[in-house]
């Protein structure tokens, strides 16, 4: 019986592997390029036209930023901005708007641009760590 268990877990295992692989492997950091020039000026010119009257952009900027999201995903940024900006209409942007703001910051930070846009899906962007560049 105990070799019965045994084989049981062992198969379990096996199939459950290429699941935890592919979630691995799907995970990328900051500094893989995760957006595109594009992408990133959107985000500056909505981060003109909706958080600029209240925020300034160095706001956003430099070791205290980075510090702060290191380590976090892209999602935890994507969803602090969305719960609670703008002051007056929390969430009231589109996901895509949030996160071509996100990119922008991603990029006064200095972190990479890549081909492709980084999509407004949520799964997506908690596979995208915030990595801070030689870490």
């Amino acid at each position: 019986m105990r070799r019965i268990l045994t084989l049981a877990f062992v198969a379990l295992a096996c199939l459950a592997l290429p699941g935890v692989l592919a979630a691995q492997s799907d995970t990328r950091t900051t500094q893989d390029g995760v957006f595109n020039e594009a992408q990133r000026a959107r985000g500056e010119s909505s981060f003109k036209e909706t958080c600029a009257a209240c925020h300034s952009s160095s706001q956003f900027k430099g070791d205290a930023f980075v510090k702060a999201w290191s380590g976090m995903t892209v999602f935890d940024l994507f969803d602090q901005l969305r719960t609670t900006m703008p002051n007056d209409n929390p969430g009231g942007l589109p996901p895509a708007t949030y996160v071509d703001v996100v990119t922008y910051l991603l990029g006064l930070n200095g972190f990479p641009r890549g081909d492709k846009a980084l999509p407004p899906d949520e799964d997506a962007l908690k596979r995208v760590r915030i990595t801070p560049a030689g870490s």
